[in-house]
């Protein structure tokens, strides 16, 4: 009784991740939209409204003091960091802001920031047990206030703790970044979100439609945003498309992969993930037609040089023998 009186006004959270604590804690969340079968993402601070992040927007901080008990550079790391935020960001209306390094204590609950960084591995496990990281977020009037992500940086009791390449590593902040983003475990085993058992670091390092579903939920796109990408791997994300059925216009998100060129050159996409968006954007710049041809009137182009605007038509081909939707690219132009 005492600990949930505690949980009740208390605005500290931590998740661990390979740990059980979570399943202690498990009566304090609610499963969302728990009337579609497919969807078991959860929030903390449930049943009531949960935190966000104030404007959509995360600023964050990077402490190296510890780097030198990781396998990773300072300059991989951080661009990991970036990168797994950038997924969430892909999906969602969340902008991640990185403001530098700081010296400030990483788990520092007061000082205002939100800090990311590792941990010295004795003390880590001395303190918490042989966990990859974890996360903490504080709030105030359900707006968040500041956080830590602490990065394990292991030991030789627990090699399967920490991840061993950049990937694994990427895998694991993205989990965690959900946390930071005030989502809870799922109780949808495909989502990456999901703890029992944790999925691998690999396999977290992509996210699946519980992730997106809850990301665009507490973080609805600014219509005012572009909301369309196309990666440099020309992978296009779709954050928010008109789509003209036969009898309904609807809203949805969806994620082409870039499968590659033919013989003539024609570039090939195939459907990866979609689903229906809850955001309530009327002008979304891309219409996805009754025939399945995509138009997307404007898309962020992240080249390897300098972002651009351009627009495209994508025409559906065919279903392949794989079950795929396939589509080839008809015409583009710069904006």
């Amino acid at each position: 009784m005492k600990i949930k009186k505690m949980l009740s006004c208390l605005i500290l959270t931590v998740i661990f991740q390979n740990s059980l604590i979570i399943k202690t804690y498990a009566s304090e969340y609610q499963v969302i939209k728990s009337d579609i079968k497919q969807l078991k993402f959860k929030t903390f601070n449930a049943p009531n409204p949960p935190p966000t992040h104030k404007n959509n927007t995360v600023e964050w901080l990077y402490n190296s003091l510890n780097q030198n008990l990781s396998p990773f550079s300072e300059e991989d790391t951080i661009n990991v960091i970036k990168k797994s935020m950038q997924s969430w960001s892909d999906v969602s209306g969340i902008n991640f802001i990185y403001k530098g390094i700081t010296d400030n204590n990483i788990n520092d609950s007061t000082d205002g920031i939100i800090t990311i960084g590792f941990w010295s591995s004795n003390a880590y496990i001395s303190q918490h047990g042989d966990n990859g990281a974890f996360t903490a977020i504080e709030w105030n009037n359900f707006n968040i206030t500041e956080g830590h992500m602490i990065l394990n940086a292991g030991d030789a009791s627990d090699s399967n703790s920490t991840p061993s390449n950049l990937l694994e590593l990427q895998g694991l902040i993205t989990h965690e970044v959900g946390h930071l983003l005030a989502i809870a475990h799922s109780d949808n085993q495909e989502s990456i979100m999901f703890a029992d058992p944790y999925h691998s670091y690999e396999y977290q390092s992509i996210l699946r439609s519980d992730d997106i579903q809850i990301a665009s939920q507490l973080y609805p796109v600014n219509s005012n945003d572009l909301l369309t990408t196309v990666k440099s791997n020309l992978d296009i994300v779709i954050q928010s498309a008109t789509f003209h059925s036969a009898n309904k216009t609807s809203n949805i998100w969806a994620i082409l992969e870039f499968i590659g060129t033919d013989s003539n050159g024609n570039f090939f996409w195939k459907l990866k993930n979609y689903g229906q968006n809850s955001s309530n954007t009327t002008d979304s710049l891309t219409t996805v037609r009754p025939n399945l041809d995509i138009v997307i009137l404007s898309a962020t182009f992240q080249s390897s040089e300098n972002p651009s605007n351009i627009w495209a038509i994508l025409e559906f081909d065919k279903i392949d023998s794989n079950g795929d939707y396939i589509w080839q690219l008809k015409d583009y132009g710069q904006n």
